[in-house]
Order: C-alpha cells, then sequence, then structure tokens
C-alpha cells in the first residue's frame, strides 16, 4: 500500500466545487470553456441508478444478496445523447472526476460492489474490496482529484472506514476511521478543511448484532467532522433521539446543517420522517412543526437550492416533497402531488430541479413557482427517449457530458 504520508500529500489541493451538495457549480467551472461556442444543455447532463433494491440477506456476509442487475442511467439535458449502462447492482450515488469528465464512480449501498465506469466507452472496472467489508454508498472525491474516498463498514472489527482508491489505477492506497458505524452520506466543508460524515448508527434493520470495537467507538446516529488533511477526530454530533435515525445531511452554513432520515422500527406500518437541524451542535427535532404532520416515510434525496435560501428534500412513500427554509431551518411548504419523488439533479437553468420518479419519466420542478410540469416544457427530448428518463436510485448527480 502507498505510504500514509504520500497519501495525505494526494490529498491535498484546491476542488473546483464550493460545496459537495451543489455538484453544478463543480459542472459549470468545467464546463465554462465548452459553453462558449455550445449549448450547455448539450454538454452537460445527469447520471443516477436505476435497478431493484436488494432484499435478502447473503447468508455469510451481512450484505443484501443482489437480484436482478441494475444499471447507470446518464444522459444530456438536451435529450440528444442517453445511455443505459450495466452496473450489475443498484447504484447509491454517483461521482463524477472532474479533471477527467469521462470517469464515474458508482457506489453499491450495504453491498461488495462499486464500479469506475467510462462513459464514453460504458466500459466498468471493480473497485477492489478488502476482506470483511462492504460499501456503504457515498463517497468523495480528494481535492486534486487523484483519489475518491467511499464509505464502508469492516464488519469484523465493526468500525466505519473510508476507503482510499487511486482514481487512475483503482488500487486502494490507504483506509482511514470514520469514527462511528454505517458511514453514508458525505461531504466537504467549503473552505476543504473538514469532511463531515453523517453516519446512520445502530438500527434494528441491520439485523446483525454488533459490538462497539473500543471505547472511541460510537454506536449511535451521528455527524462527524473529520480533519481532511490529517484524517483526525475534530468533534462528533449525536442525533440520537427517539428511534430515528439519519443518513444525510445538508450544509447550510457554518455550524448550521439539515438533517434527514426515518424511523428505524421495521414493525411500523407508516415509519415517521426524520428531519432534524443542527445548530452550534444543538439538534432540534423538525417533525414536531405541524407542517410536517401528514408526512410519513423516508425524507431521501435532499439538495439546497443555488440562492442558498431552500432545501429541498424528496419524501418517496409519501409522494411528497418539503420545502424547508435553509436560513431559519424550519419547514415552509410540503407539496403532495409527485408520484413517488426520489433524486434531485439541477437543470442548466439553476430555477428548475429535475426530480426523478420511480415508475414514471423525470419531471421539471420549478423552483420560484414551486410547481411541476413535463420535460417537454424544458428540452425538445422525443418522446421514445423521454420514456428511459427512470430511475430508482436515491441520489442524482449533475455532470460534464464528455465531448
Amino acid at each position: 500500500m502507498t505510504k500514509r504520508r504520500q497519501v495525505l500529500g494526494y490529498l491535498g489541493g484546491t476542488f473546483l466545487s464550493l460545496l459537495f451538495d451543489q455538484p453544478l457549480v463543480r459542472a459549470a467551472s468545467l464546463a465554462t470553456k465548452a459553453d462558449n461556442n455550445n449549448n450547455p444543455w448539450d454538454n452537460r447532463g445527469f447520471a443516477l441508478g436505476t435497478g431493484a433494491r436488494e432484499k435478502r440477506l447473503h447468508p455469510d456476509t451481512p450484505c443484501p444478496v443482489i437480484g436482478s442487475p441494475g444499471h447507470v442511467i446518464a444522459g444530456n439535458f438536451s435529450g440528444t445523447s442517453f445511455k443505459t449502462i450495466p452496473t450489475q447492482f443498484l447504484p447509491h450515488q454517483i461521482i463524477q472526476n472532474s479533471k477527467n469528465p469521462d470517469q464515474l464512480f458508482a457506489v453499491h449501498k450495504w453491498g461488495e460492489s462499486s464500479v469506475e465506469i467510462s462513459l464514453t466507452s460504458e466500459k466498468t472496472r471493480s473497485l477492489p474490496l478488502p476482506a470483511n467489508h462492504y460499501f456503504y454508498g457515498h463517497g468523495v472525491m480528494s481535492p486534486n482529484n487523484e483519489h475518491v474516498l467511499i464509505g464502508a463498514m469492516d464488519y469484523k472489527a465493526n468500525v466505519g472506514v473510508l476507503l482510499i482508491y487511486n482514481t487512475k489505477t483503482l488500487k486502494l492506497d490507504d483506509l482511514r476511521p470514520t469514527y462511528g458505524v454505517l458511514p453514508h452520506d458525505m461531504q466537504l466543508s467549503a473552505d476543504q478543511k473538514h469532511l463531515f460524515i453523517m453516519h446512520s448508527g445502530l438500527k434494528p434493520d441491520f439485523r446483525k448484532p454488533m459490538k462497539a470495537a473500543g471505547a472511541t467507538q460510537d454506536l449511535s446516529s451521528n455527524l462527524a467532522r473529520i480533519d481532511f488533511a490529517t484524517g483526525k477526530l475534530i468533534d462528533q454530533i449525536n442525533l440520537e433521539h427517539g428511534d430515528k435515525g439519519y443518513g444525510h445531511f445538508v450544509i447550510t452554513g457554518e455550524q448550521k446543517f439539515l438533517c434527514f432520515g426515518v424511523t428505524s422500527d421495521p414493525d411500523r406500518a407508516h415509519l415517521p420522517t426524520a428531519i432534524a437541524s443542527i445548530t452550534d451542535k444543538t439538534v432540534t427535532d423538525l417533525t414536531l412543526d405541524p407542517i410536517l404532520t401528514n408526512v410519513h416515510g423516508e425524507a431521501l434525496s435532499a439538495r439546497k437550492t443555488l440562492d442558498g435560501k431552500k432545501v429541498i428534500v424528496t419524501i418517496p412513500s409519501n409522494s411528497a416533497i418539503v420545502i424547508l427554509d435553509a436560513e431559519k431551518l424550519k419547514p415552509m411548504k410540503v407539496i403532495s402531488n409527485i408520484e413517488i419523488p426520489s433524486a434531485l439533479v439541477y437543470s442548466p437553468d439553476p430555477s428548475l430541479m429535475i426530480v426523478s420518479r420511480a415508475q414514471e419519466p423525470m419531471v421539471a420542478y420549478s423552483i420560484p413557482q414551486e410547481r411541476f410540469s413535463s420535460l417537454d416544457k424544458i428540452a425538445k427530448i422525443n418522446g421514445s427517449l423521454r420514456t428511459k428518463w427512470i430511475g430508482t436510485g436515491s441520489h442524482g448527480t449533475e455532470i460534464v457530458w464528455p465531448s
């Protein structure tokens, strides 16, 4: 393995994006030169996963058995290019290398498979997985894009780890602790100095009993802040209240976060939504707000609007999206006329967001007008192609479409 000192050097540099939860900023930066001569609807696009959600556990590992193959679907926003790339699992998050837009990484949640994808050739290469580990759905690029860091679990030691892969060779150059269990969503701070990781924590549906590996191991749902250069833990904010667990979050300001998840009781018919705010380490359960009285099910995919004023989150089982005030950290509105919303991606027009649906083609959502419309309203996509714009993956990614 590469020495830790070398890896720390690789991890230095400057990101092109301002925040990981705003990849359109990174895409816009990369596409600026191309945009001078081309239509941004042609050279920018999206990528998200589709496939069956695994339910049955493998008899020898805590990973689900893959029931049917999955795919990455990717296209440009004008609808002139579209690809379906087999992955053999349902991709949870997809990451693009901003220095090499042809390179995508599709990450499996709670599974043994994650792959590198060449968007041009549609060929895939598997990421090597250490024994007794499994991937847990999310990752980030290093500031210089020479490494991709993916969250995983060492299920023998019962610890969360960051698997650090070389983006050229795909070799596993190093492992780092995440200081929790089930490390899921992860994002870099605006100054790129800190890595925030949401740990889902121990939940009944994990099925396999786990014990703390040591005194420093936190088994709760918590948000960890890690020094990116050294990998050392700076602090952790415990989010455990009641039976709620959290998997995703949005950074809304300095020491301000909105966090999303669901209750962890598998026996309840309608699992209450988990939405909380963090302000200076103080956790507030926002589901007590009367606006959210009738909202139930997992708060799945969340994005902050580019003006920084709102956060939009999908609630698939409730066929709703929730609008939150990103500055006051309070619910504003629930919109319930959208069928099974899942992933969210920005179009080249920052006032329009594309919402994927599990059973229907994607739709356009006007952020200022708070209403949905057909994709035909924003792009001339022929009917036969538009029917393919269906993804069951939890998260969408804006990408630069390789020329």
